[in-house]
This record gives C-alpha cells, sequence and structure tokens, in this order.
C-alpha cells in the first residue's frame, strides 16, 4: 500500500487536491471514528434505508452488522417498534422523507 501513501495521507485541507478527507489520522488508519460500534453489539431497531413504508424490525440476538446505510435507533423497546411499523409513522415518513423511483422513501 506505500505505492499509494500519497493519495492517502490526510490533506492538510479541504482545497488539497491528493489524499483524503482532513483529520487525525495515519495514511493507513480508518478516518472516521468507529466508537458507534458498540451499537451493532446491543440488541437494536433496525430500518434499511430504503422502504415504501415503515418496516423496522428488532435485531435482539445481537452482532449483526448492518450495511451502510441504514437507521439504527440503538433501543430494542417493543412499545418504540410498535410505534415506527404504525399506519400513522408510514404515512409521516412519506411526508418528510425524500421520495425514489417506484414510491420507495429514503
Amino acid at each position: 500500500m506505500e505505492q499509494f501513501k500519497d493519495n492517502l495521507n490526510p490533506k492538510t485541507n479541504k482545497d488539497q487536491e491528493i489524499g483524503r478527507k482532513p483529520g487525525n489520522y495515519k495514511w493507513y488508519e480508518i478516518q472516521d471514528i468507529t466508537a458507534y460500534y458498540e451499537y451493532f453489539e446491543k440488541p437494536n431497531i433496525i430500518w434499511g434505508n430504503l422502504a415504501t413504508r415503515s418496516s423496522f424490525s428488532i435485531d435482539e440476538k445481537n452482532g449483526f452488522y448492518v450495511n451502510a446505510p441504514a437507521c439504527i435507533p440503538p433501543t430494542n423497546s417493543k412499545y418504540v417498534l410498535g410505534i415506527l411499523n404504525s399506519k400513522l409513522m408510514s404515512y409521516f415518513l412519506k411526508s418528510i422523507c425524500a421520495e425514489r423511483q417506484g414510491g420507495f422513501i429514503e
């Protein structure tokens, strides 16, 4: 990877042409913080980025990692899950979310 070191170094400013986004990381490190990984190891409500209606579910087994982008409210409350999957929430999400081809909301 050393042959790509110049391209992998963090930029010193956002206008610099070569390098990744500015930050306090080494050229061989992940550029973003990963502190949120702990949420994947707890029960969570999960929702994919595209859907035609509210279709939230609970990961009760823990330790599953979802592909980005996805919504992961850090709770396993079945009460909250019921509200999120209601017709009212579907209506609300359709009114605030971006609509994509085929009636999908994002």
